[in-house]
């Protein structure tokens, strides 16, 4: 109803349950249609809530209240028709499940009740329904949920001329990777129409002249700035966007913060002397020195090392370094070097690994 403009009744008092994108867009959204008080309920901690700091501080701001590691037992009504309140139980946390947060575990006898509510929103996880699909009738291949399985490279499932992607068969993600599964997934329907099977193009490896690629001064210590919002007065209208957007100034400055993560530090080995001169200048300890030894045994770049004496693995970390080139200068035999990697197939993909092998695939 928020989208299309239409009215909507909330009352004064709502509480959303959930802790992801969805949940902070109704809590702020119930704000601006008039509740006066709106609570979040959260199964977990806030170190585990899937939305972005950001969006929770806002909501904040709007003075929505959130209440942490809370389970919604029951939904009551004093009518039978109308929500007047609901039953919470405490939770704790538990053992870590399979996305890595730790379970919520709901506390025996903790239960109580929060009552004059007016609206409960459930703003949870959703699941895709493969129901409808005739898995049996097509001979599909299909997950134990009866999800279709798909070829990547093609994303064509088992029966030919059929095409999944998306959420559907990848999962709840974020907005931006569904539409890339469709404009992939329309890439290769397009090639199937066509009669076209268009092999997969190998990476290419771009030396860059200038290591630096025209960084600023001190681009690493520019410090972050939030996007400027409306005044807390000026939000409450359905018709106005609370981000104002930076000014062409501000812009510019956040901009010059970009660490140029496509760009990706790389030892040559056969001219590497492991004098760990770009250990000792790396500025944010992103390089580091291995003995053989102490990696990880089984790993299918180093087979045939096992017999190397004083061999070492230099390991960068991309994560922490900020392409600062100190490195590339400080290396007494030029064996680092600053390259750039471009793939030409959106469904290849690349990784940098450690030295003594650097695997591309």
């Amino acid at each position: 109803k928020t989208n299309y403009g239409d009215p909507a009744y909330i009352g004064k008092r709502v509480v959303v349950y959930g802790g992801g994108f969805t949940a902070m867009d109704c809590c702020r959204t119930s704000i601006r249609f008039g509740a006066e008080k709106v609570y979040v309920i959260y199964r977990r901690s806030k170190e585990e809530m899937p939305s972005d700091e950001y969006e929770v501080d806002e909501a904040m701001v709007e003075h929505v209240e959130f209440m942490y590691l809370l389970s919604i037992v029951e939904v009551l009504s004093k009518d039978g028709v109308h929500v007047s309140g609901i039953k919470l139980i405490r939770n704790k946390l538990g053992d870590p499940d399979a996305s890595g947060r730790r379970r919520a575990v709901a506390v025996p006898g903790s239960e109580f009740i929060l009552d004059d509510i007016d609206t409960v929103i459930p703003a949870l996880g959703q699941s895709s329904d493969g129901a409808w699909v005739p898995a049996k009738e097509l001979n599909l291949d299909v997950t134990r949920w009866g999800i279709p399985l798909i070829d990547r490279e093609t994303w064509m499932t088992s029966y030919p001329g059929l095409f999944a992607g998306g959420d559907y068969t990848q999962g709840s993600r974020n907005l931006i990777s569904a539409i890339g599964d469709g404009r992939d997934a329309a890439a290769a329907i397009n090639r199937y129409l066509g009669g076209v099977d268009k092999p997969a193009e190998a990476a290419e490896e771009i030396e860059l002249p200038d290591y630096r690629r025209g960084m600023v001064d001190d681009y690493e210590s520019i410090a972050h700035q939030n996007i400027p919002s409306l005044p807390l007065k000026d939000r409450y209208s359905n018709t106005r966007e609370t981000e104002t957007g930076y000014t062409p100034e501000q812009a510019v400055e956040q901009a010059r913060r970009c660490l140029q993560c496509q760009l990706n530090i790389m030892i040559d080995p056969s001219i590497c002397i492991l004098c760990s001169g770009c250990v000792d200048i790396c500025p944010y300890d992103c390089i580091s020195m291995e003995g053989l030894s102490r990696v990880v045994k089984g790993d299918p770049m180093h087979l045939g090392t096992e017999d190397w004496r004083g061999g070492a693995d230099m390991i960068i970390d991309e994560e922490k370094c900020i392409r600062c080139g100190l490195c590339i200068v400080r290396c007494p035999t030029d064996a680092i070097s600053m390259v750039q990697f471009e793939v030409a197939s959106p469904n290849d993909r690349w990784t940098v690994s450690k030295i003594p092998m650097l695997n591309i695939r």
